[in-house]
């Protein structure tokens, strides 16, 4: 992506916002974070895609209509610069990309769908819900070692595909850093952490959350009451609220409608195992 691209490739991924969360942080931070990305442009010079690089290999985010891709060539660069760990976005453009990979010798070793959920506006009362004796705040340090335990649980239901371990040092690496950065509220109850809500990307005019209740607790109210509150504020911010559920998950799908979320599109993530680490 050259200099001169980036308002073209800002206003493809606004456009795109709530199908592309990570994508659209991924080009806000691009200085900071060293961040590659490339552009694929159609006969008349209107932008159609952008890729970005992501730590462990390739993320892409595409919109408008996509046409061929020239094969090799606009994956080439690519290729050179990182191996493949996955291949996510909408899942309609994720496909077309993915045929093109596989004719330059790189298949998926495993497919994931997802439902991209978006909050509905006017959602009603949360005040009265859950348990009595429910408590929501912000996570302290002594909290740390809970928290972890959270984000496990939560990873291995919503995140770790078939197949695949959790990777127990990376996830208590990723939770330090949602502590440190991102908006985190727990549910305590009887002294014990039973769920967790927090922001995991931020783009334009959106962010994306991520809730978890315990299994023994779902079902009360938590989670309802939890992401009521901490949407809230999100909203009275100016901000969209967005996050994305398996489609084989259909209690968290479940529960997501319970907290007045919609189903707004599909999305993918392709696994290539030359980037497993």
């Amino acid at each position: 992506m050259k200099g001169r691209e980036a308002q073209a490739v800002e206003a493809l991924l606004r456009a795109a916002e709530p199908f592309c969360m990570y994508a659209c942080q991924r080009f806000k931070r691009r200085a900071e974070n060293k961040c590659d990305a490339w552009t694929l442009a159609g006969e008349a010079g209107e932008l159609s895609a952008v890729l970005f690089q992501a730590m462990k290999g390739l993320s892409i985010t595409c919109a408008g209509s996509l046409p061929e891709l020239p094969v090799p060539g606009f994956l080439l660069n690519p290729f050179r610069k990182a191996s493949i760990y996955s291949l996510q976005g909408k899942k309609d453009f994720v496909e077309s990309f993915e045929h093109a990979m596989e004719k330059s010798g790189r298949r998926a070793t495993e497919k994931v769908d997802f439902y991209i959920m978006s909050r509905k506006k006017d959602p009603g009362d949360f005040s009265r819900a859950g348990p009595q004796g429910l408590l929501l705040r912000a996570p302290s340090v002594e909290d740390e070692d809970d928290f972890v335990a959270l984000q496990a649980a939560y990873e291995r239901e919503e995140v770790v595909s078939e197949g695949m371990s959790l990777n127990a040092a990376a996830c208590r690496s990723r939770a330090q850093r949602i502590l440190a950065v991102e908006g985190v509220m727990v549910a305590e109850l009887d002294g014990r952490l039973i769920g967790k809500i927090n922001t995991n990307a931020f783009a334009f005019t959106r962010c994306q959350i991520g809730v978890y209740v315990l299994p023994e607790y779902r079902g009360l109210g938590v989670a309802r009451r939890m992401s009521g509150e901490f949407i809230r504020g999100l909203e009275a911010k100016g901000l969209g609220v967005s996050l994305f559920v398996k489609k084989t998950n259909a209690t968290a799908h479940r529960l997501y409608s319970g907290i007045d979320f919609e189903v707004i599109g599909n999305y993918r993530i392709n696994y290539y195992r030359e980037g497993w680490q």
